[in-house]
């Protein structure tokens, strides 16, 4: 009972801290944006804030909405296949407490070690956590892979160099991650033995 005591009790401190920090952070961007606006604003500037069409901007915030919803869900079945399951409440609080996370910090380096800090409060292991977080981005990269042609054709985009740049990188990310997931094991005793090797030579260096 202690125990779970002092998780929930860590939990409750991590959101509250989570909350101070994103009170600050709207304060000072909508003080940025003001002084920003005052500085730089001219009449044209005023005119297209004026012919912001506010029914497609409605619309952008719906679908918005139901993107984190599914986003969450997404979650929330990877994770009850993995026996660990969580709710939906904490699913959209791990994605959008890991989302702001990486807004904040620099190559937004912050939102996995929280999510993953997050899914280790409720129960589940960082390896199961993992697993969760990389199947749900494979499932979006898988999704974009779908629709992207679909886009190109009906807005009549051309093939760039940059398209088949990224192409390339999606496409050895697909290889080297099918790679992982059929060979996890061997991929293990890899970096094991890789490891166990370098610490041998550092112990070496020193006794030398």
């Amino acid at each position: 009972m202690s125990k779970n005591n002092k998780n929930n009790k860590d939990i409750e401190g991590l959101r509250k801290l989570i909350l101070k920090s994103m009170r600050y952070f709207l304060i000072i961007t909508v003080f940025v944006l003001f002084v920003l606006f005052i500085l730089s604003a001219k009449k044209e500037t005023l005119k297209l804030i004026s012919n912001i069409n506010i029914g497609l901007l409605v619309l952008a915030l719906v679908l918005m909405f139901i993107y984190t919803i599914i986003d969450a869900l997404k979650v929330k079945v990877l994770s009850s296949g993995m026996s660990k399951s969580v709710s939906l409440n904490q699913a959209l609080e791990i994605l959008l407490t890991g989302s702001f996370m990486a807004a904040i910090t620099p190559f937004q380096t912050g939102g996995l070690p929280l999510q993953l800090y997050l899914f280790s409060k409720n129960k589940v292991r960082p390896g199961t956590a993992s697993a969760i977080l990389v199947l749900r981005g494979l499932m979006y990269i898988l999704f974009v892979g779908l629709i992207f042609p679909f886009v190109m054709f009906y807005m009549k985009i051309g093939i760039s160099k940059l398209f088949i740049y990224s192409a390339f990188v999606y496409a050895l990310a697909f290889i080297c991650l099918g790679f992982v997931m059929a060979k996890p094991l061997q991929i293990k005793h890899f970096f094991i033995r890789k490891f166990k090797l370098n610490r041998r030579k550092r112990v070496g260096r020193k006794i030398i």
